[in-house]
């Protein structure tokens, strides 16, 4: 029943982003780099583009694979389930959008069928997006006309611990996200300019998350399965033992050089500091005994984002909502200007809390 695969099902679909999309969105956003110094790694795909079907696989493999468990709980013929089932609906939105955004076409409308259907048809990119977005009504839409009968949530909700309320908040917040994404579209396109009019008009009234969105089903060290799946890329269950990832990923100058330039008190818990400041490498740079420009010694991961194994995974920041807020503000669907500065600040303050630094 529902209730029995919510949390396998929220935990192994969760594994894939901060590890493979957090590590090609760092590269990507120029926020890493290698650690050329101890590793022969300079030209990577990363850097290269020279992508193939092979190029981080494991992001189309896993999610396809673990979000199956959401169509199972979505799909499931026992009654009294609705608010399991809008969780799953809502998640299962998440985790395609990361999809679509990465991929465009996806195969979504015939997934998930098992061996009823083995070769699931592309679907068009905008139709999942719409798609995507009307689950998350029909879920909220669950939420608010529940039974007296309906089976409450609990702690096998390893997110909100059964709050339906704060579900309602991360679905808005996703909404918000799905429609900003076309907002580009909506400059050229009238049938989306007309489609993010009618959706944003419904989110005028709309409660938005509050707090961190957060994933912790128990995380622990007492085996590297248990341990938070980001952390796990670090360290041994020893919590001193330092793995590979750690010793190879790095800071890249871009990053380094925004962060000193501004001395941003936030530097010394995202990386860690050397001689004061966040020392990183060119992307694709070697090291200088190759001939490279590399400094001697380059910033690792700072222990703001580095805790311990028991530390939660974040599905929604309350940065990116504040974020989104004030993107919303600013391009007038949500709010004034003075929103919108007011959100933006509130962005920067969040992470501060969130990274134990001080906001100077």
């Amino acid at each position: 029943t529902p209730n029995l695969s919510l949390a396998n099902a929220q935990t192994a679909s969760y594994r894939e982003i901060p590890r493979n999309m957090n590590r090609l969105g760092n590269f990507f956003m120029n926020n890493w780099g290698m650690n050329v110094n101890s590793f022969a790694a300079t030209n990577p795909q990363e850097y290269s583009l020279a992508m193939d079907n092979n190029f981080y696989i494991s992001i189309w493999n896993n999610t396809m694979l673990n979000t199956s468990n959401f169509s199972t709980i979505i799909n499931h013929p026992a009654a009294n389930y609705e608010n399991h089932k809008a969780i799953a609906m809502i998640l299962k939105s998440f985790y395609f959008q990361y999809m679509v955004d990465l991929y465009g076409d996806i195969p979504y409308f015939d997934i998930h069928q098992g061996s009823d259907n083995l070769t699931p048809k592309y679907d068009d990119d905008k139709e999942v997006y719409r798609a995507l977005y009307t689950q998350i009504e029909e879920a909220v839409d669950m939420i608010d006309n529940a039974s007296a009968s309906t089976i409450a949530v609990g702690t096998e909700d390893v997110i909100f611990g059964g709050n339906m309320s704060k579900w309602k908040a991360f679905a808005n917040t996703l909404k918000l996200r799905f429609l900003l994404r076309q907002s580009d579209l909506a400059l050229t396109d009238a049938e989306t300019a007309t489609y993010l009019a009618t959706k944003f008009a419904d989110l005028q009234s709309a409660t938005f998350l509050t707090e961190d969105a957060t994933i912790n089903p128990g995380y622990d060290n007492s085996l590297a399965t248990r341990q938070n799946p980001f952390y796990n890329l670090f360290y041994a269950i020893d919590g001193t033992t330092q793995l590979d990832s750690y010793r190879f990923l790095r800071a890249s100058k871009y990053m380094g050089d925004m962060l000193n330039g501004t001395a941003d008190p936030r530097r010394g818990r995202i990386f860690g500091l050397v001689g004061g400041i966040v020392d990183g490498v060119i992307q694709g740079d070697t090291s200088q005994s190759s001939g490279g420009t590399a400094p001697a010694s380059i910033s690792p991961l700072g222990p703001g984002i580095i805790v311990s194994g028991s530390q939660d995974g974040y599905m929604i920041s309350l940065a990116e909502t504040y974020f989104l807020l004030a993107e919303a503000a600013h391009k007038g669907y949500l709010g004034t200007a003075t929103d919108a500065q007011a959100y933006f600040d509130m962005g920067i303050a969040a992470p501060m809390a969130q990274l134990g630094a001080t906001d100077g």
